[in-house]
């Protein structure tokens, strides 16, 4: 299930447009991570994508549908969202806090049944978190929460799946393992669209990065042919250099003034 948009603009009343003749194609099966500075309009373009933004111009195709002629329902049945975090208002155990997501497969006041169950049990497998499945989701960790919100996702049986910095605010080891998650899901054939800060994981893990400045896409390609020093410094007005490693098959971003330290102390040193 592939994602189109096509001269997608949009702004607030009475302010300047925040996103300006937007086009890109995301095909299916791929993660394309989305990078751009606070403010550049990220979040604004992601709420258009769900859905949630209807006074835009141009066009969003989900699999040859235009997501305008769909109702809410028939978007979750196309399109999962995940938020940066979620805490939780009732302390909803795991199992029912992810069958939350199977509400847009029930008709009219049907209850979840054993089929719904076995769609939880399923998810929370995939995500090898099923250990989880009666513990209090808000006595879990950031990482545990996350990977409970990707379940949950999982759980509406849709593709797409729409992801606003899904590593953000956790430890180094949970970010890996959210992101390798992730990337198990883009293996069976998942599409996933992110935004993030973080030019690195956006290196290790993206098969497209799209870069988004002032309203515009500036780039959109692999890792290797959009990031590069220029785009860092003008998406974050900073320079860096790219670290090529494992015969360019990872690259990481050195910001310059860790290298000009490393070097004065090479200097003093000798």
């Amino acid at each position: 299930m592939s994602v189109q948009v096509s001269n997608l603009s949009f702004g607030y009343p009475g302010q300047p447009e925040v996103l300006k003749d937007i086009n890109f194609t995301i095909p299916e099966g791929i993660l394309v991570s989305l990078l751009g500075p606070n403010g550049a309009g990220k979040s604004t373009l992601m709420k258009c994508m769900l859905g949630l933004m209807r006074h835009y111009r141009g066009d969003i195709v989900l699999d040859g549908v235009d997501i305008r002629n769909l109702t809410p329902k028939q978007m979750a049945r196309k399109t999962a969202y995940i938020p940066q975090s979620a805490e939780g208002v009732f302390n909803y155990t795991v199992e029912e806090m992810v069958l939350m997501g199977t509400t847009s497969l029930l008709s009219g006041l049907n209850s979840p049944g054993k089929k719904e169950e076995e769609t939880v049990l399923s998810a929370l497998r995939k995500l090898h978190i099923d250990h989880l499945r009666y513990r209090r989701y808000m006595n879990l960790s950031g990482g545990e929460r996350q990977l409970v919100m990707i379940a949950r996702a999982l759980a509406q049986n849709t593709r797409i799946l729409y992801m606003d910095e899904p590593a953000a605010n956790l430890d180094y080891g949970n970010q890996i393992r959210v992101m390798e998650e992730i990337r198990s899901l883009i293996r069976e054939g998942y599409t996933v669209f992110q935004t993030t800060h973080n030019p690195d994981q956006a290196f290790l893990y993206s098969d497209r990065i799209m870069a988004l400045a002032e309203g515009k896409i500036i780039a959109y390609g692999t890792p290797q042919e959009v990031i590069t020093p220029d785009l860092i410094r003008r998406l974050y007005h900073i320079e860096t250099e790219i670290e090529r490693l494992h015969d360019d098959r990872i690259r990481i971003c050195i910001p310059a003034s860790v290298l000009e330290g490393v070097k004065t102390d090479e200097q003093r040193v000798n």
